[in-house]
């Protein structure tokens, strides 16, 4: 049942948002003055929002049933899905929807397969006109959360045409090779960037991709990919009282976990552009972003540098190649961390435990990497623009105790650290000890292969794990608007081709999640203003209820609908 709040949140949504005047001023460029009529865009629009909240379908078919059956029926005629011309009742055709559909689709193409001849100039204007729209729609969301901590990810998106052959290697070959055994990993160093490609499909947006099934398997997909960034909510620790009068401790979410950029693009393995220009969308920049292993082959160059020049801390997972001590400057560098040189070397591989490992197997895990932790060198001035960075012998600050270093081994003795078993030892005709071994602070210079895997946390580590548990929001996001139940984002959720429909129905789908993140927020904690329109929308009657003859007399005075007899 729709509501007068459902269509009332539905209209801020869209009004709030700016989207009208973003799309109708990148469809109409030349109107010589001439200011264009939004009353029908804005009618799609609004359907859309509701079809998708309510129907769980951005088809234009649910799209028209939605206006012309579902809501309200004085709000069908104050919206215009229904007119009373001259006391002749009439409702807006199908083909009047997809007559804006299409013109959104045709002249805001910017696809270099859908429309090749365009200029770049051309090409760039219509793709920044499709992610201010998606932008405003997300900043409609936003009521001034103070996290500044986004888990960002990835997600297959099925176009609806059927995927054609692949130029390049045959999708049966792809197949194949999953079959095989080949995880997420070695599929990616097997195959170049473009190894997935454009075919003969009727959608040339789409590509062939991969995407990780709900048994946790990969498999081709093709479509797009959504690159998504959700808000990491801050938690508050509080107490509760239970009935039988027990305190417990809980936590709170001080903000829901919305969405507040996405984007649609062609399946690819290059996700690094697409999500810097989700970060530059915003005005508050977060500090903190989780990202999964795909990011940690990513030249340092296109991806971390880029994330120091905005200030922005990386959390990162590391891949199975990236164990083992990497030798540089006489240190074993390890998780982008230097270390004392006479760390353990067996503590150089340690990889993360299965999810459905036993419990003593994370028991070891943490202890392993707590032992390591110990051993690593403290930094006293973060990298420069160079790599260059000052660091400190563990010894000196106080983490493990080394014979090197006089009275360090009596300390960690007290305090129960570890101590350096094996320390570098003087040659007299060969090389001598460490420089990190005798200076006060050692400067060195990683190289970027390093430099790539390091990131504000030590990994592996109690607060590490903690931070990155949290990219759970955003994988979140993805199951919970793929749900049947909820925004039904699955094949056949939208039915059309084409980058710039295909972004404004995944974007509007993205609008209703926010919206149910902020009503389920406001019921659990009582925050929020009650009286914006998408918290008001909670407040249901029951049942649908006919209409009095009261209140249809009313509608048929304020809209002059004659009656016979």
């Amino acid at each position: 049942m729709i509501t007068h709040a459902d269509v009332a949140m539905a209209e801020f949504v869209i009004d709030e948002s700016s989207i009208i005047k973003t799309i109708a001023g990148g469809i109409n460029t030349d109107r010589r003055g001439r200011k264009p009529k939004t009353e029908s865009l804005r009618l799609l629009l609004v359907g859309m929002f509701l079809s998708i909240n309510k129907r769980r379908s951005a088809t234009i078919t649910d799209i028209h049933r939605t206006l012309t059956e579902e809501i309200p029926y004085d709000e069908q005629f104050r919206l215009g899905s229904r007119t009373n011309l001259k006391g002749v009742i009439s409702t807006i055709q199908m083909t009047d929807l997809y007559y804006q559909a299409n013109k959104i689709s045709e002249r805001l193409s910017y696809g270099s397969r859908s429309n090749p001849n365009l200029s770049i100039k051309e090409r760039s204007r219509r793709h920044d006109v499709i992610t201010s729209a998606s932008n405003a729609l997300m900043d409609v969301f936003d009521f001034g959360w103070k996290s500044s901590t986004w888990a960002i990810d990835a997600t297959g998106i099925w176009s609806w045409a059927k995927g054609g052959k692949k130029h390049g290697n045959d999708i049966e070959e792809l197949q194949q090779a999953i079959a095989n055994g080949l995880d997420t990993e070695e599929l990616i160093k097997l195959l170049p960037a473009d190894a997935y490609g454009y075919t003969n499909s009727c959608d040339p947006d789409a590509k062939w991709g991969l995407k990780t099934s709900k048994s946790g398997k990969v498999e081709p997909v093709f479509g797009y990919e959504e690159h998504t960034g959700v808000l990491v909510p801050d938690r508050k620790t509080i107490k509760v009282t239970d009935k039988d009068g027990k305190v417990r401790i809980s936590h709170e979410l001080v903000e829901p976990p919305i969405i507040r950029r996405l984007e649609l693009a062609p399946a690819t393995l290059d996700v690094v552009g697409v999500t810097l220009r989700l970060i530059d969308s915003v005005t508050d920049t977060p500090l903190d972003i989780i990202v999964d292993r795909h990011y940690s082959y990513k030249d340092f160059d296109d991806w971390l540098s880029e994330l120091h020049k905005r200030k922005i801390r990386q959390h990162l997972d590391l891949r199975a190649d990236d164990q083992g001590f990497i030798e540089f400057d006489r240190m074993p560098w390890a998780a982008g961390c230097a270390h004392c040189p006479g760390t353990p070397r067996e503590l150089g591989e340690i990889p993360m435990p299965a999810l459905n490992a036993p419990k003593e197997t994370f028991v070891a895990f943490a202890g392993d990497i707590a032992l390591r932790e110990a051993y690593k060198m403290r930094i006293v001035n973060q990298p420069d623009a160079t790599g260059a960075m000052r660091v400190q012998c563990p010894a000196r600050a106080g983490t493990v105790g080394c014979p090197l270093r006089p009275g360090t081994v009596e300390v960690a003795m007290i305090a129960g650290l570890p101590i350096v078993a094996d320390p570098p030892v003087k040659d007299p005709n060969g090389e001598p000890l460490p420089r990190v071994c005798t200076q006060t602070t050692f400067k060195t210079r990683p190289p970027k292969k390093i430099r790539k895997l390091m990131q504000f946390l030590y990994w592996g580590s109690r607060a590490w794990r903690a931070m990155y548990a949290r990219r759970t929001y955003v994988e979140g996001c993805y199951g919970n608007r793929k749900n049947g139940s909820t925004e039904n984002l699955r094949r056949g959720f939208f039915r059309s081709v084409g980058l710039p429909w295909a972004n404004l129905t995944v974007s509007m789908s993205a609008a209703s999640y926010n919206a149910r993140m902020i009503q389920n927020w406001h019921a659990r904690t009582g925050k929020g203003d009650p009286d914006n329109p998408i918290i008001k929308a909670m407040d249901r009657p029951g049942s649908w209820m006919y209409l009095e003859e009261d209140e249809m007399a009313r509608i048929q005075s304020v809209y002059e609908i004659k009656v016979d007899g």
